[in-house]
C-alpha cells in the first residue's frame, strides 16, 4: 500500500483535533473540581461535549478526504474546505471555553455587545463549519479514489452532504431564537434536576438539542453503513442499506423536531 504524506490542510487539521482532546482533558478536570453551575448544570459540561462533538466531527472529516484521488486530495478545494473547518471549530472551543471560566454561557447570550458580537461569529464558524462538510461529500461523489467501495463513496458523501443541510435546518431554527427563545429548550429552562446522563437533554420540557445530535450524525450513520455494505452486500442491497440508514435518521431528526416543538421531552422523566 502506498503511503500517502499528510497536506499542511490535513496536518492543520490534526493539530486542531489534539487542541479539542487537550480541551477535552481539561475540562473533564475542571468538571470534576469546579462547583458552578449554569442552568443547574456545570459550566463545564458544555465544552466538555462540544470538544468530543468537534473531535469526532473533524476526525471524520480526515477520514473522509483520504477517500479522495491524490489530485482531489491535493487541491485547493478540498485543502480549503479542512481549514475553514478546522478553523471554525477553534474559534468555537476557544470561546465556549473561555465563556465557561467566566461563568458565562457561550450560546443564547446577548447580554453584552461583545458577547451579542461572538454570538453571532460563533454563528458564522458553525455555518461556515457544516458548508465545509457539503463540499468535502461533493468532492467525495465526484472525486474518489478508484479503490474506494461504491456504498462507501455513496455513504461518506451523501452522508456529508445531507448531514449538513439537516443540521443546517435544525441549528439554524435552534439558534434564530424565534422558536425557542434564548434556549434549545420549548417551555421551561432544562435543569440538572432532569436530564439524560451523558448527553444533558431534557426530561421534562421539549429539547431541540436531541433532532440537532441526529441531524448531525447521520454523517456518520450513513458512512459506516456504506462502509458495512461494502463488505457484506455491495450492488443494489448495498445501496438500498445506505438510503435506508439515511431516511431512518431524517425520519428521527424530524420527529425528534415535532417533539419538542409541542413541548415534549424526548424520555420524560
Amino acid at each position: 500500500m502506498i503511503k500517502r504524506i499528510l497536506t499542511k490542510a490535513e496536518q492543520s487539521t490534526l493539530a486542531t483535533i489534539a487542541i479539542c482532546i487537550g480541551v477535552m482533558l481539561v475540562a473533564g478536570l475542571a468538571f470534576a473540581i469546579d462547583e458552578r453551575t449554569l442552568y443547574d448544570v456545570s459550566v463545564w459540561m458544555k465544552p466538555l461535549k462540544f470538544a468530543i462533538a468537534l473531535t469526532v466531527h473533524l476526525s471524520t472529516l480526515l477520514v473522509f478526504v483520504s477517500l479522495l484521488s491524490d489530485g482531489a486530495r491535493e487541491s485547493r478545494l478540498a485543502g480549503n474546505a479542512l481549514i475553514v473547518a478546522s478553523t471554525s471549530a477553534l474559534i468555537e472551543i476557544l470561546y465556549i471555553c473561555l465563556q465557561a471560566a467566566r461563568g458565562r454561557a457561550s450560546h443564547f447570550n446577548s447580554d453584552t455587545v461583545i458577547e451579542a458580537f461572538m454570538y453571532h461569529v460563533m454563528g458564522g464558524a458553525a455555518l461556515a463549519l457544516v458548508g465545509a462538510t457539503a463540499l468535502i461529500g461533493v468532492l467525495i461523489l465526484r472525486a474518489a479514489r478508484s479503490e474506494t467501495g461504491a456504498c462507501v463513496r455513496l455513504g461518506a458523501g451523501w452522508g456529508a452532504i445531507l448531514g449538513a443541510l439537516a443540521t443546517l435546518i435544525v441549528a439554524g431554527a435552534m439558534a434564530s431564537g424565534l422558536i425557542s427563545g434564548p434556549d434549545p429548550w420549548i417551555g421551561e429552562p432544562g435543569t440538572a434536576a432532569a436530564i439524560l446522563p451523558v448527553v444533558g437533554w431534557s426530561r421534562r420540557t421539549g429539547d431541540l438539542r436531541v433532532s440537532h445530535f441526529m441531524a448531525t450524525h447521520v454523517i456518520q450513520a450513513m458512512a459506516l453503513s456504506g462502509w458495512l455494505a461494502d463488505r457484506w452486500l455491495r450492488g443494489s442491497a448495498g445501496r438500498l442499506v445506505i438510503i435506508l440508514t439515511g431516511a431512518a435518521c431524517l425520519a428521527f431528526a424530524a420527529a425528534t423536531f415535532i417533539q419538542a416543538m409541542n413541548g415534549k421531552p424526548f424520555i420524560a422523566a
